[in-house]
């Protein structure tokens, strides 16, 4: 198997190291900081992300994340939502982080930074995924323009003529 370290070059693809390298600061910056009681949610949530975005990373190195959508080619609506739902759990962890923070503690209010960043990072990158799922289905009525081969301009369509169209339509 290959690695294809290309693939990371661009964006939204470039935010995958960007997003894995803010998940290990925030959890390094929050683990030296000191045990503040209730902050479960916040281990939970950040080692869900980090393994997450570790087997994401893998699958994308090998240009195997198709075993992540069962053989689907539905990448993109798969990259949105993971990053909607991590989205919403930096939302989380940032209002935890702040919190901790009023305690005095500073190494949580660079925490709540660096998860703001973190929020940025997949809120740009699902947005921009959006942006490119939209691009692969612009319509209803067919492929986008630039997909299809032209074999040159549509006769002209009289009115009251359905031409090829099914009689029921």
């Amino acid at each position: 198997m290959a690695v294809n370290l290309y693939r990371f070059m661009s964006f939204p693809n470039a935010f995958k190291f960007i997003e894995l390298a803010f998940i290990i600061l925030t959890m390094t910056i929050v683990g030296f900081s000191g045990a503040v009681t209730g902050r479960w949610f916040f281990w939970l949530n950040i080692i869900a992300q980090l393994i997450s975005m570790l087997i994401i990373i893998f699958t994308f190195l090998l240009e195997i994340e198709n075993t992540l959508t069962c053989g689907r080619d539905i990448w993109p609506l798969f990259e949105i939502s993971y990053s909607a739902l991590f989205f919403f759990f930096s939302a989380v962890n940032t209002f935890l982080c702040a919190s901790s923070a009023s305690t005095g503690n500073a190494g949580f209010g660079v925490a709540s930074f660096f998860s703001v960043v973190l929020l940025v990072c997949f809120a740009l990158g699902g947005v921009m995924m959006f942006r490119i799922w939209r691009g692969f289905n612009s319509s209803a009525a067919g492929p986008p323009v630039g997909l299809t081969r032209s074999t040159g301009p549509a006769p002209p369509v009289l009115p009251g003529d359905p031409g090829n169209m099914h009689p029921g339509v």
